[in-house]
């Protein structure tokens, strides 16, 4: 079986008043990015546990918003329903389905990170194929309004950096910046973008025109929401090299280990996933 480990480099420290956006790299080292700029993205039926009120989806759907407005770049993600799907990386369904969830148990990795944006990729050129966002709701608590509760992570705010992964931007040096690595609970000032995250989303997708077409939010079930349906995969191989993961993510670096620590000291960072290839497609490891 062919492995391959995915590994990216961060920029170094930028001068100061220099933008600092960088953007995420395949293994081969091309750019990442969206082959088509009109992408859609579905929201898991269960949210968030720490939230009853729906305003956990209204926090990630403002955090589509937030990418949407830019002008200078066609780029548009927008919420296209909800689904019950759980498994996240490309698992060859037609069309593809990003989801962005909330894991409450069983968290599936070694390191137990804020959140993970899943990003598989052709490593030949840098074509996304499939990006799912997961949320660590069995570590971390969540909210809606970091200001009367600052102990805990704000949906938006966390959201709306990984959406930027989503789009193939890797994390910036920039502290003002949305892509920046570092954040805190409480921490709200990443809900909107600026300068740096703006010029970072121009440059990868330059405004050509192109319109999206009105999504009308459709919800899509499957009768196999946690594994593929029987009967193997439904895609075959995307290019020689086939497709790789990357793992972006929001890191937890604790002070008390513990679900409801009001100390956690949060860093973004990106880590390191191993593609194992099969159908030409890689499954997460870790």
């Amino acid at each position: 079986m062919k492995q391959l480990v995915v590994v990216v480099a961060l920029a170094a420290l930028a001068p100061a008043g220099a933008l600092a956006w960088t953007q995420s790299k395949s293994s081969k080292g091309v750019g990442l990015k969206w082959p088509d700029s009109c992408l859609k993205v579905y929201i898991n039926e269960e949210g968030s546990d720490d939230v009853d009120d729906g305003s956990d989806i209204d926090a990630v759907k403002a955090s589509l918003d937030e990418w949407n407005k830019v002008e200078c770049s066609p780029a548009t993600m927008s919420f296209a329903g909800f689904t019950n799907i759980t498994k996240t990386g490309h698992t060859g369904e037609e069309p593809v389905v990003n989801i962005v969830i909330w894991r409450e148990k069983k968290w599936p990795y070694t390191n137990r990170p804020v959140a993970y944006t899943a990003v598989t990729y052709n490593p030949a050129s840098g074509e996304i194929v499939d990006a799912d966002i997961e949320f660590n709701g069995q570590d971390f608590v969540f909210t809606t309004d970091p200001i009367k509760e600052h102990w805990k992570i704000d949906i938006q705010n966390a959201a709306t950096h990984e959406l930027g992964h989503v789009l193939g931007l890797d994390h910036s040096d920039d502290e003002l910046s949305t892509m920046h690595l570092a954040a805190g609970p409480g921490e709200y000032h990443k809900r909107s973008l600026n300068e740096d995250d703006i010029e970072g989303l121009c440059t990868i997708y330059p405004d050509n025109g192109k319109q999206c077409v009105q999504v009308v939010p459709q919800d899509v079930y499957s009768d196999y929401p946690d594994t593929k349906e029987p009967g193997g995969c439904a895609a075959g191989p995307r290019g020689a090299a086939g497709v790789a993961p990357l793992l972006l993510g929001l890191a937890g670096l604790l002070a008390w280990r513990g679900r409801r620590s009001s100390k956690s000291v949060l860093r973004w960072r990106t880590s390191l996933a191993e593609g194992h290839f099969g159908n030409g497609y890689g499954a997460r490891g870790g």
